[in-house]
Formats: structure tokens, sequence, C-alpha cells
């Protein structure tokens, strides 16, 4: 939010209810295993602010493998209520805070840049981020996790909103994003 070229000078946080992340092999495959990132201290620890940028050069095996953040972090609370999921603040005082209905969501710090167009703006690894409310990876396979199963004649819907706020004063916009 602060540079459209270097996310690393931002204050970025996953806060709210957020424990926990959906842990991902070497082989890029889910092993379906939920780790507690707020009891282990870890790097993936968002409860509390952090600057982004150390932890993107960690040397935990989940983030050096894939130089950066990929993964999906669990949202305590009921799938299906409308609750916080991220939020992140910059040195100026912007905010976008995250709500959604959803189970989980997949943070990526754009670990590696591509097309060519992009790298010839200057564009480097880890300048931007991105949260995809969605289900936790390989769902269908792993009974635990809450079920992405639709039947016949169902309805799904999903809720997402990210609102920004400036400063901490007053004007605060949102923007919805529902699917059904």
């Amino acid at each position: 939010m602060a540079s459209e070229k270097q996310l690393t000078d931002v204050l970025e946080k996953i806060s709210g209810d957020t424990n926990g992340f959906i842990a991902a092999s070497l082989v890029d495959l889910d092993s379906g295993m939920t780790l507690a990132v707020k009891a282990a201290r870890t790097d993936f620890d968002f409860t509390t602010p952090q600057l982004l940028g150390p932890r993107m050069n960690s040397a935990a095996p989940e983030i050096a493998t894939k130089k950066g953040l990929d993964h999906n972090f669990v949202i305590d609370g009921t799938p299906g209520k409308l609750r916080i999921a991220a939020r992140l603040q910059d040195p100026s005082g912007r905010v976008l805070e995250l709500y959604t209905t959803q189970p989980g969501v997949q943070v990526y710090s754009a670990n590696s840049v591509r097309p060519r167009v992009a790298k010839d703006k200057g564009y480097l690894p880890h300048s931007a981020i991105s949260f995809q409310t969605q289900h936790y990876p390989d769902s269908p396979n792993h009974p635990a996790f809450p079920s992405t199963v639709l039947r016949p004649g169902g309805v799904y819907t999903s809720t997402t909103v990210y609102a920004f706020s400036a400063g901490g004063h007053g004007h605060k916009a949102a923007h919805k994003k529902h699917a059904k």
C-alpha cells in the first residue's frame, strides 16, 4: 500500500481471529494438517503487528521453499459468518481490513515476478500481496476440513469485504465481493 514497487517497507499483520495455517509440503501438496502459529511463535504469526519484509527471507522451510508467503491461513470462528481475516496498515496510516465468510485466506506475497513487462517496469519479488478468501486447499480429501461439497439443487454463497480507511479518520470505503 505504501509503494507500488516495494512492499517490504509496509507494516502488515494478519490479525483478528487468524491463528493457524495449512502446512505445505516441499512438493507443494497440502499435508492436511494445520499448524498453530501463535503458540509456536513462528514466522507465520501475524496475530500482532509485524513488518512483512523481514518474514520474506525467513529460514522457516515453509517460507524459504516458496521464497515468501503462499500459504492458506485458517480463520477462527464459524465459516459462513462474516468475520475479520486480515488487517494491513502502512506507515502513513492507510488501512485495509479483509472480512470473509470463508474458512481460510490464501496469502501470496508476489514471490516471483512475471511477465517481462512487469520486470521492465521495475516490479520486484514481494512488491505486492494478495488475499484470496477460500476453503482450505485439497479440502475434499481431508474429512476434518470444512466441506466443499455442493449437492445438486444446493446453493453456494460467500461474502468477502475489503474495507479501506486512511489515517484512522472518517472516510471508509468498502469493496464487497459476493459469490453465489
